[in-house]
């Protein structure tokens, strides 16, 4: 990869399948969600993560790396388990996970915008890092039922 530290080339690897199950995972709860208030959020989450993969894509373009287009084994089988999931249950499940997944997101995203050698993206962790912060937060004020 592009002479990138190992640091940001793992950030590029793990923001670009993270991005890419998190998009699987909003279009799973648009049609899956019982409550409303969940779709709504996975429209959000939907838009918002379809715009920073976009992101993404223009600044590996720029710096001349290849992002990966697959997800991992372990990303494949957290959609499918989701997808099995119905109702409230599939609600309960989604927001966890979403949880889970965010809070390890927001640490990548800060630790490439504080610790990147690579400008361009130390500057795009630095801007996509409040939107996830912003569904963590939506994710846990549904948990917490507030």
């Amino acid at each position: 990869m592009a002479n990138l530290s190992k640091l940001d080339q793992e950030f590029v690897t793990k923001a670009a399948q993270d991005g890419l199950v998190e998009i699987k995972m909003a279009k799973l709860a648009q049609k899956k969600a019982h409550s409303d208030r969940l779709k709504d959020f996975a429209n959000v989450m939907l838009d918002d993560h379809s715009l920073a993969k976009q992101r993404l894509e223009e600044v590996a373009k720029q710096i001349g790396i290849k992002l990966p287009k697959q997800l991992s084994e372990s990303q494949k089988n957290l959609v499918d388990k989701m997808s099995k999931y119905k109702g409230d249950q599939f609600d309960r499940h989604f927001v966890s996970t979403i949880l889970q997944e965010h809070k390890k997101d927001v640490s990548l995203y800060h630790r490439e915008s504080e610790h990147g050698g690579n400008d361009e993206l130390k500057h795009l962790a630095a801007e996509i890092a409040p939107v996830l912060e912003k569904h963590l937060d939506m994710a846990q004020s549904m948990q917490s039922g507030a």
